[in-house]
């Protein structure tokens, strides 16, 4: 494979599953990527992070990671958040293609707790401690 043909395809990868994948993961109720959100790096086509870079608060959805197989499918994404005033951390992964795709994990850094949580109580914690 060529130079220019492997950059194509990266650009067309970085692209899908970026902002442009936003409609699909509003369906399946994933975390979505904001408009301001920069492809901070990847690995071998595999795998894209993308970083919030508009952090205003100490409560936020620090960043997102997309892993794809060799068909240039999505197998997972992975999300984090952080509660920096709280110690609090939270893990969310959505695999594709699974019986049960959902993996959260909460972590109480101070209590020293970690804890799996369900779909419903991500979103009552994200609530409660007003993450964006």
């Amino acid at each position: 494979m060529t130079l220019i043909a492997m950059c194509v395809i990266f650009l067309k990868l970085q692209n899908s599953y970026g902002m442009d994948y936003n409609n699909i993961r509003r369906q399946l109720q994933i975390p979505m990527i904001g408009s301001d959100w920069k492809l901070q790096r990847e690995f071998w086509l595999s795998e894209f992070t993308y970083n919030n870079n508009s952090i205003k608060d100490h409560r936020y959805h620090l960043k997102k990671t997309v892993k794809v197989n060799l068909f240039n499918n999505i197998q997972e994404e992975d999300d984090y958040y952080i509660i920096e005033d709280k110690q609090i951390a939270i893990d969310v992964v959505y695999f594709y293609n699974k019986n049960q795709p959902w993996s959260i994990k909460y972590y109480d850094l101070k209590k020293s707790v970690e804890q799996n949580l369900l779909r419903t109580q991500l979103t009552d914690s994200l609530k409660k401690y007003d993450v964006q």
